[in-house]
């Protein structure tokens, strides 16, 4: 019995390491196409700043799939986290200028008000 523990303890060890050591980020890979998915239904690809940080999370999300064909959990991990980063920052931005716009057009209404009262007395 001893015998088999010995062999079977480095062999064990040495197919983790073969493997990649870490798990495939297969949460993290969701987490980064949901925030892709939610920056594209607000409509990120209209917006050229959101456009370009979505398209970097896109790009980066193919990158985490090479890393894992390649067995390189940490890097796809790495990949994945800033796929998401790219994806919020590209829904935020899509949001903020959809806020400017609702402020802008608010602006612009109350100034026709006021020009209509002042042309009206």
């Amino acid at each position: 019995m001893k015998k088999y523990l010995m062999v079977l303890g480095p062999l064990l060890a040495s197919s983790a390491v073969a493997c990649g050591g870490a798990a495939v980020p297969e949460a993290e890979m969701v987490k980064a196409k949901t925030s892709v998915s939610a920056a594209q239904a607000v409509g990120a690809e209209q917006e050229p700043k959101a456009a370009l940080h979505l398209k970097l999370a896109r790009d980066e999300i193919a990158a985490a799939e090479a890393f894992i064909a390649d067995g390189d959990n940490d890097k796809a991990r790495a990949a994945l986290d800033r796929a998401r980063l790219d994806a919020e920052l590209a829904l935020a931005l899509t949001r903020e200028a959809g806020t400017e716009r609702e402020a802008q057009e608010a602006i612009d209404k109350v100034e026709a008000l006021k020009n209509r009262k002042g042309s009206s007395t």
